[in-house]
């Protein structure tokens, strides 16, 4: 199964002038995807998608994530910080599914959405 993700990179041309962006790109060689973040206007996060997700039954996290933020009046600043999404997809279990998966247990794999994505609702 493939799923075909927005890479959103328009979301990060209001970044393109700073130069921890130009790092950032240069560190995931352009694999990566650009979420606007919902709960903070003007702030998106920036995935690298070339390593794999955790995964628990409920969601898929990605491994590696940044929060840019800047002020729309300072643009010689980025704020920008790593995201973690550990505490919400323990190593433990997502090894525990990863291992129903391995053994054909885990039929529901990568049928979790994103944390950004909305939680579908059950019948």
């Amino acid at each position: 199964r493939i799923d075909p993700l927005p890479k959103g990179h328009k979301h990060l041309e209001k970044f393109a002038q700073f130069p921890e962006t130009g790092t950032l790109k240069w560190f995931a060689k352009d694999w990566h995807m650009i979420i606007p973040d919902s709960q903070n206007p003007g702030t998106v996060l920036f995935i690298d998608m070339r390593f794999t997700e955790m995964v628990t039954e409920e969601k898929k996290y990605p491994v590696f994530v940044w929060r840019l933020q800047s002020d729309p009046d300072d643009l010689q600043h980025l704020d920008f910080s790593p995201v973690s999404f550990r505490d919400q997809a323990p190593p433990k279990e997502t090894i525990r599914f990863l291992w129903q998966r391995i053994t054909g247990k885990a039929t529901n794999w990568m049928e979790a959405p994103w944390p950004w994505q909305p939680q579908p609702t059950k019948p």
